[in-house]
């Protein structure tokens, strides 16, 4: 049994396990042992990414898809898969000042269309193998999703559970609805049933917003084995293979780069094709000095905050880029997400390929001053779990500017989840306005930290421009002096430096993780010293949060 997991640039195949049921990695040309992938796999799952917009499917691929769906094998495409498999996908931005755009009516028009003053690049064409349309609709919700239509995977199941992480989940069209999930769309306080499933008509081709259908839900694998018709001993091989299929996934950052891991977390064993965990120091690259900072038995993961002075000043980008860096040093790398938008991790697992947890999301909402609540899990149960996994270490990407809803008793602020758990920080600041304007910015917020018992032992100035790069010691200075450190680095500004083209900024990017994420991989690499990051990282345990009238002296110091 040979069951095909969709590897193409654009797409996050380590998302999730998809219940170990992938064997083969197929890439974007659609060979699998030099043959189509109709005449080798009996099913094909398809994950989720950017695949539409990172335009990585080949017309040969394409055609091998449609082979294998008329001959009726099954084909599972999971959010991003789902899109490839529909009529098409509207990546028009909704918030476009002249765009007529509501949920209502979420499909755009030509009318909409040349009114916004936007042109048709915008419509990525699917397969159509799927008679819907994508368009805009966010949410990060998980869900217990009611199964409304019968399928072979769904055989004896009424509901299914799993989350959704997307942008472009609005769905219309003439498909047969298979799922439906009650989400609160585009962060609305009211759960709102939601269409997250269809399929074919014959039965064998079925696309989902629910990611963890297949790990949450065991039921549906083995409804998956049966229709394929698998046997004990298929199912053993398939199981042996994975194993083979995720060692050789995580031996490289991102997809197609040719970068591989430094040292190999594994032993494979020729003789069986099994893949055990070895505690040969032998096995690694001894002069690796990143090793040493390996989680060794019986400790937890080291935790690092990336966190920053303002909105938007490159925590996404700088996590991303740290998280691959950082594995291919060796290291197992968790990264998780403080707030409300789970997808801002994304860029960083597309490079290690590891899991999104279901602990991904800290809540960052007062459970006792509010009801509606994005978050997943309070820090405190992060950090519980945390504390139980094999990662190394495991960076927070912060909410905001690090003070951020610090005077809003229904939010906790980026510092009062660091101060519940004494986790260090990684602070960034942004020279979009000048060096002047982010050093006087780092002072600043450097004072008020010291004053609340924290020490920052690293920044980052990101974003410096090339005229600044002469008279940038003499600059940086006064922030030697007063953080009494070495560890600050500059980031200079990306367009000028790594040639995005004219006006434009990794934001722009930002959901082609085929571009994002690589670029911020080798950003980090080119301009950070990891090892003095990663030194700053330590093992953490909640405390408590601090009331208000605790930190009322820095509410005045801020108002």
């Amino acid at each position: 049994m040979k069951i095909g997991l969709t590897y193409v640039k654009g797409s996050v195949p380590g998302l999730e396990n998809f219940g170990n049921l992938p064997t083969d990695l197929i890439k974007s040309n659609g060979l699998l042992n030099g043959n189509p992938i109709s005449e080798e796999l009996d099913g094909l799952i398809i994950p989720g990414g950017s695949i539409l917009e990172s335009k990585s499917i080949t017309d040969n691929f394409k055609k091998e898809i449609k082979i294998m769906a008329k001959e009726g094998k099954p084909i599972i495409g999971i959010c991003a898969g789902y899109q490839l498999l529909s009529n098409q996908l509207d990546i028009t931005n909704p918030n476009h000042p002249n765009l007529n755009y509501t949920i209502e009516n979420p499909n755009l028009n030509e009318d909409n269309l040349k009114n916004a003053s936007l042109n048709k690049d915008n419509i990525k064409e699917g397969l159509g193998l799927l008679d819907v349309n994508f368009s805009y609709l966010f949410s990060n919700d998980k869900v217990e999703s009611k199964v409304s239509s019968k399928s072979y995977l769904t055989k004896g199941l009424e509901t299914v559970n799993g989350f959704h992480c997307h942008s472009y989940g609005g769905i219309s069209g003439d498909g047969k609805t298979l799922f439906t999930s009650p989400l609160r769309v585009n962060y609305d306080s009211n759960f709102t049933d939601v269409v997250s499933g269809t399929i074919n008509d014959d039965g064998n081709v079925i696309g989902t917003m629910i990611h963890n259908i297949l790990d949450d839900n065991p039921k549906v694998v083995s409804n998956f084995f049966e229709f394929i018709d698998a046997s004990e001993k298929d199912i053993i091989s398939v199981y042996d293979r994975n194993k083979i299929l995720q060692y050789t996934m995580k031996n490289e950052v991102a997809i197609d780069t040719n970068v591989l891991v430094e040292t190999s977390l594994y032993n494979i064993q020729n003789s069986n094709n099994n893949i055990n965990s070895t505690k040969d120091t032998s096995l690694y690259n001894i002069e690796n000095p990143f090793l040493k900072f390996k989680k060794k038995q019986g400790n937890s993961p080291k935790v690092l905050m990336i966190a920053s002075t303002e909105s938007k000043s490159g925590k996404t980008f700088i996590t991303a880029g740290l998280a691959g860096a950082l594995m291919e040093k060796g290291l197992n790398v968790g990264v998780l997400k403080l707030g409300s938008n789970i997808k801002d991790i994304l860029p960083a697992l597309y490079l290690t390929k590891n899991n999104m947890e279901n602990y991904s999301l800290i809540k960052n909402e007062n459970e006792d001053k509010i009801d509606n609540v994005f978050g997943w899990n309070t820090i405190e149960e992060v950090i519980y779990n945390i504390n139980k996994s094999d990662y190394d270490i495991v960076l927070i990407e912060g909410e905001k500017g690090i003070f951020d809803n610090l005077t809003n008793s229904n939010f906790y602020s980026t510092v009062e989840i660091v101060l519940s758990s004494k986790i260090p920080i990684l602070l960034i600041s942004s020279a979009k306005y000048g060096l002047d304007y982010a050093i006087s910015d780092s002072l600043e917020h450097e004072k008020i930290l010291y004053s609340l018992g924290i020490n920052l032992e690293a920044l980052i100035l990101n974003n410096v421009e090339e005229e600044d790069f002469n008279s940038y010691d003499n600059l940086i200075s006064p922030l030697k002096k007063q953080f009494d450190m070495d560890n600050i680095f500059k980031i200079p500004n990306i367009n000028s430096t790594y040639g995005l083209g004219e006006n434009k900024t990794p934001s722009d990017y930002e959901n082609r993780y085929d571009v994002f994420s690589p670029l911020a991989f080798n950003v980090v690499k080119d301009n950070v010293d990891l090892l003095k990051i990663i030194k700053l990282s330590r093992e953490i345990s909640f405390n408590k949060f601090y009331s208000l009238e605790e930190l009322e002296f820095l509410n005045k110091f801020l108002s």
